[in-house]
C-alpha cells in the first residue's frame, strides 16, 4: 500500500509540472544553443536544456499555485484541487526548481544566469501577487511573449556564445511575436473561472469570435519577417524558405476562426495542437538553415 501511495503521489508531481508543456521551451533552448554552432549541439546547451527544462515546470507549479481558486473552477481534476497534492509540497518543488535551474545555469556560464533571472523574476511577476501578471491579456502577452518566445533562442546561444550577434535576437524576435498572440488560446477554456476572479483575458473581455480574429495575424506575420532577416544577413540566406511557414500558420487560424466556440469547451482544440508544432517545427528549421550555412 506504501508503494501504492508513493506511486500516486510522485505522478500526482509529474503531472503538476506538465511536462508536455516543457517540450517546446526545451527544443526552443536547444535550438538557441545549436543556431550558435553551426548545428552542432554542445555540453553547454544540454545542461542549459536541462536548466530551462526545471525553470518551466517550477513555473508551471507555481502558477497552479497562485491559481488555486480559479483552478478549482476551470480544472478540478489538477493535483492541487484535487487535493492529490499539498499546497505546501507544491510550493517546496517549486522554489527547488527554481534554485536548481538557477545554480544549473551559472554552472554553464555567468551571463546565462542573467538570463534565467529575467525569466524566473518574469515568471513569478506572471503568476503572483502584487504583480499577477496575468490578470490582463496585455501585460499576460508581454511576458509571455519575451518569456518564452524571444528569450529562449537567446539563452540558448548565450550558453555557448555571446549575444551581441544579430541572430538570436531576431530569431527571438519572430517567435515572441508568435507567442505573444498564440498564448492567448490557453484562456479560451478557463473563461468560467477567470471571469469569476477578475482576469481580463482577450476571450473575457472579447468573446471567442473577436479573440480569434485579433490573434490570427500573430499566427501568420511573424514568420513573413524571416525573408526581411535574411535580406539583411542577420540569419542565413537559406532561412527565406522558413517565409513558407505563414501558410501553416494561416491554416491554425482557419481552424480558430471554423469554430472559434469550440475552442471554449475543448481543451485540447486541433488549433492549440498545431500551434504548438509550429512553434517547435520553427525552431528545428532556423537550426537546419544554419546548419547548411
Amino acid at each position: 500500500m506504501n508503494n501504492s501511495m508513493e506511486q500516486n503521489g510522485f505522478r500526482a508531481f509529474v503531472v503538476l509540472a506538465r511536462p508536455f508543456t516543457l517540450l517546446a521551451p526545451a527544443v526552443g533552448f536547444l535550438a538557441g544553443s545549436a543556431m550558435a554552432t553551426g548545428g552542432e549541439i554542445p555540453t553547454a546547451g544540454l545542461v542549459g536544456t536541462l536548466a530551462v527544462t526545471i525553470l518551466n515546470a517550477g513555473s508551471n507549479i507555481i502558477n497552479q499555485c497562485c491559481d488555486l481558486e480559479i483552478d478549482r473552477i476551470n480544472k478540478p481534476t489538477r493535483p492541487l484541487p484535487s487535493g492529490s497534492v499539498s499546497m505546501r509540497g507544491a510550493a517546496l518543488l517549486g522554489t527547488a526548481c527554481y534554485i536548481i535551474a538557477l545554480g544549473l545555469a551559472y554552472l554553464v556560464h555567468p551571463r546565462l544566469l542573467g538570463i534565467f533571472a529575467v525569466g524566473a523574476l518574469l515568471t513569478l511577476a506572471y503568476s503572483a501577487p502584487p504583480l499577477r501578471l496575468k490578470r490582463h491579456a496585455l501585460s499576460s502577452s508581454l511576458a509571455l511573449g519575451f518569456g518564452r518566445g524571444c528569450l529562449l533562442p537567446v539563452g540558448g546561444w548565450a550558453a555557448v556564445e555571446p549575444i551581441w550577434h544579430p541572430a538570436p535576437w531576431f530569431v527571438g524576435l519572430v517567435f515572441g511575436l508568435y507567442v505573444f498572440g498564440a498564448s492567448n488560446t490557453k484562456d479560451f477554456v478557463d473563461v468560467e473561472g477567470d471571469r469569476a476572479y477578475g482576469m481580463k483575458t482577450l476571450p473575457v473581455l472579447l468573446g471567442p469570435r473577436r479573440a480569434a480574429w485579433l490573434i490570427l495575424p500573430f499566427l501568420v506575420l511573424p514568420f513573413a519577417l524571416i525573408p526581411i532577416g535574411a535580406m539583411w544577413e542577420w540569419v542565413p540566406s537559406s532561412a527565406q524558405w522558413l517565409g513558407s511557414l505563414t501558410l501553416w500558420g494561416g491554416y491554425v487560424g482557419w481552424l480558430m476562426l471554423k469554430r472559434p466556440e469550440a475552442l471554449t469547451f475543448e481543451s485540447n482544440h486541433i488549433s492549440w495542437k498545431h500551434m504548438y508544432l509550429l512553434l517547435m517545427a520553427g525552431h528545428v528549421g532556423f537550426v537546419c538553415v544554419f546548419a547548411i550555412g
